[in-house]
């Protein structure tokens, strides 16, 4: 009973009301869809929808509610799945895009765009800003960039705007920060003293270096596992070429992933954190 009521109440909430859907088109503005009462109690945020637009029909994903709409909007056709694909959550976060220009100043900066908006600045010092990553609470974004030092730092700026931070200022080059799921920590590669390119991280809110590997060899592209205990990178080892290795994140012994003679770039892990691509 219980069950029935909550359905009944949500068609009656969403009567009159329409959805924003996002389409796989190369356009910068969302599409708004009427929604049938016999679909009303399967609609959601992320939820994806086949509609029709134009001539044809496409799947789209729901983003949002509004209570009016222009004359002749159309029905959705169906529901394509009742799980969604995203959370509103996640939504906020896809609602913008932080990336790298150079633009007038003559150097790469970095900004970042809302969906169907005018793009931002958020850095405009005259040195080269690069490889932008948000933090998991999309507060903070992390960037290569180089200074008065003569080298490459990881700076991190607020995403809403305003002061760059420097987490690192030493005399050597640090490359492609990655945040740790938890955004407790950051990690990159740095050449350092070895005159190797190895494993580091640091605090995110700015503190000691940690130097997760040591060898003779190249070590980069860093990327933190889903529960932030692994971080996975390539290394140019004794076989010759690229590799896949992990490291525990607290630093311990490497573990080689891959050995064969073939080179091995750009790992990725799974969502469930159970492999490596």
């Amino acid at each position: 009973m219980k069950q029935l009521e909550e359905t009944i109440s949500k068609l009656n909430y969403m009567k009159g009301m329409y959805v924003v859907v996002a389409l796989p088109l190369p356009l910068s503005k969302n599409f708004i869809y009427s929604v049938p009462s016999l679909l009303a109690s399967d609609i959601g945020i992320g939820i994806p929808v086949f509609v029709p637009f134009g001539r044809r029909n496409l799947t789209g994903y729901i983003i949002g509610f509004q209570k009016d709409a222009p004359k002749g909007v159309k029905l959705i056709k169906e529901v394509v799945d009742r799980e969604p694909l995203f959370s509103p959550e996640l939504l906020e976060l896809f609602t913008w895009i932080a990336y790298q220009k150079r633009d007038e100043s003559g150097f790469w900066q970095i900004y970042k765009v809302p969906w169907g908006g005018p793009e931002i600045a958020l850095t405009t010092e005259y040195y080269e800003h690069c490889y932008p990553q948000w933090s998991p609470d999309r507060n903070w974004i992390a960037y290569q960039r180089d200074d008065t030092t003569g080298y490459l730092q990881i700076y991190k700026i607020p995403s809403s705007g305003g002061v760059e931070i420097v987490l690192t200022s030493d005399s050597f080059p640090h490359y492609k920060p990655q945040w740790s799921p938890n955004g407790s920590e950051i990690a990159y590669h740095k050449f350092d003293s070895t005159s190797y390119s190895q494993i580091y991280k640091i605090p995110s809110d700015g503190g000691i270096e940690i130097c997760l590997t040591y060898d003779s060899y190249n070590h980069y592209d860093p990327q933190w596992s889903p529960n932030s205990n692994w971080i996975v990178y390539c290394k140019d080892d004794t076989t010759g070429y690229a590799q896949i290795y992990k490291i525990p994140s607290s630093s311990g012994t490497e573990i080689a992933l891959t050995g064969d003679n073939y080179p091995h770039l750009a790992p990725q892990w799974s969502y469930d954190g159970n492999m490596v691509v």
